[in-house]
């Protein structure tokens, strides 16, 4: 487990599998060894094993929906499905609802509708009334006529002892979305707001997020502490290479369209939302730094690391960044897409000194409100949306961020509007693929197409698979009563940008 935390999977699979030559088999064992294989890419073992674990947990309902849950978190989606219509032999109607149930929700996060409506059917076919199978049929109605999804989410966002309190809160945001499609503002911010406290009250991890913020903000801010001669210097030390990228912004800033048009460039890869920039290379050098006699605060630390130690975890992180896709030898860029690094920039400086930077940017009155919208597991970021004033304040601690590093880069950066990108999306996706070295590609334009050529992990998947719309832009007018307290707060951010406040 200590080598998964830093990424090293190589060890961690050789200790599992010298593990499972003695005979011992789990389901949870299993999906050690499953993670280990996806993430190195070694498919023919991947099946292997989900086989095994599938077989391992035959005709249980509980394990398979545990099974199947755990492979979708790792994008697996059609072991996913495969394991849930393993539901429909078990013993009892509530497995098989469950199961039905299950692979619907599944084939609408893939916009497979026709296959959706199919498993919903059977699912219904044994009972209507599992909550399970009600959240699938809310999410049915959400693509297809959201009014008639209203009275289902209202129900299941109601809090129930005997339901857990993220199945309650997930709903509670499903509510609120839809409640704003409809232009019940009111309702949609009271919604959230239920929903967000449960979450407050109810997750310990939470709590723990909260009562390291300030601590991890100056982790982050600690970082700044260097001068443009000092990145100068890092970037000559450091072997040039013009063939990596990262794409970054506050989430909720249009980083996931931007990348959909990138990404259609046959000469480019884009890599979407991974830790292992974290893994290879903080978590490394954390690691190292805690365990070496250096007296030195971790920021210094890693700033006066010698260039042979650090190109080590550059190419470790390079090397398993490559892993993520096949290889196509027409490749010439590698695209990090990854809002979370948005404030380590003042790291990147040093460790990725030869790397391209894209910065999304959007009205930060309108990132806080979708943000504040976004249902997502809870991360030391996303901890921050579960407050309309905790959202606004690390929006501006971002913008901060980037405003103060920015003037200290040595490498190429560009910044890319979202509002910029709607009007004319061909205009602005042509300069940032030549910003990229690049060509512009015809088939560039055509985002959908992209999106639905591929599994995109953002949870703003469904939205790039539809025509551009300018309803998303100055949303934020519909809250405009609720962001009044933050005007102040606001103001540099705006100024900052070229926004009318």
């Amino acid at each position: 487990m200590n080598f998964m935390q830093v990424g090293q999977y190589e060890e961690s699979l050789q200790i599992l599998e010298q593990i499972r030559s003695s005979g011992f088999r789990h389901p949870a064992f299993l999906l050690d060894l499953i993670l280990c294989c996806h993430k190195l890419r070694q498919r023919d073992r991947l099946v292997e094993y989900i086989t095994e674990a599938t077989l391992l947990c035959e005709h249980n309902g509980s394990q398979l929906d545990f099974l199947g849950e755990e492979l979708q978190k790792m994008s697996l989606y059609k072991h996913a499905l495969e394991v849930f219509r393993k539901m429909r032999s078990c013993r009892t109607d509530a497995e098989k609802a469950v199961g039905g149930a299950r692979e619907a929700a599944l084939h609408l996060r893939l916009s497979a509708i026709e296959d959706a409506q199919e498993a919903l059917d059977y699912a219904e076919s044994f009972s209507g009334s599992y909550p399970e199978v009600r959240s699938a049929r809310a999410m049915w109605w959400m693509r297809c006529d959201p009014r008639q999804a209203l009275p289902i989410l209202t129900e299941l966002a109601q809090a129930h002892p005997q339901i857990p309190f993220t199945f309650t809160a997930a709903h509670g945001h499903h509510l609120a979305h839809v409640q704003d499609q409809l232009g019940h503002y009111d309702d949609a911010f009271a919604s959230l707001c239920r929903a967000k406290l449960l979450e407050v009250r109810h997750d310990p991890k939470i709590q723990a997020f909260q009562s390291q913020r300030t601590s991890w903000r100056a982790w982050h801010r600690d970082s700044l502490q260097f001068r443009r001669e000092d990145a100068c210097r890092w970037r000559n030390e450091c072997p040039p290479s013009q063939d990596h990228a990262f794409l970054l912004g506050h989430p909720r800033s249009g980083t996931t369209l931007l990348e959909q048009v990138l990404d259609a460039h046959h000469e480019l890869c884009s890599i979407e939302e991974t830790n292992l920039y974290s893994l290879c290379i903080d978590a490394q050098l954390m690691a190292e730094h805690s365990s070496s006699a250096v007296t030195l605060p971790f920021s210094a630390y890693v700033h006066q690391l010698p260039e042979n130690q650090m190109a080590i975890r550059r190419q470790n992180y390079l090397h398993h960044l490559q892993r993520e896709q096949p290889q196509d030898p027409r490749i010439k860029v590698w695209l990090d897409k990854n809002p979370g690094l948005s404030v380590s920039v003042p790291r990147i400086a040093k460790t990725m000194p030869h790397s391209r930077l894209i910065y999304a940017q959007r009205d930060p009155r309108d990132v806080c409100i979708s943000s504040f919208f976004q249902w997502c597991d809870r991360t030391p970021w996303s901890s921050h949306w579960l407050s309309l004033e905790d959202t606004v304040h690390q929006c501006l601690f971002t913008h901060d961020i980037w405003q103060q590093t920015k003037p200290l880069l040595e490498q190429d950066w560009m910044e890319v509007r979202y509002e910029d990108m709607i009007d004319d999306l061909e205009s602005w996706g042509r300069k940032t693929t030549e910003f990229l070295g690049l060509e512009w590609q015809a088939q560039q334009i055509d985002h959908k197409q992209r999106a639905a050529e591929k599994v995109v992990k953002s949870p703003t998947h469904l939205a790039v698979r539809k025509d551009l719309y300018r309803h998303s832009i100055a949303r934020w007018k519909n809250y405009e009563k609720w962001l009044q307290p933050f005007h102040d707060t606001f103001r540099p951010m705006l100024r900052d940008r070229g926004y009318e406040s």
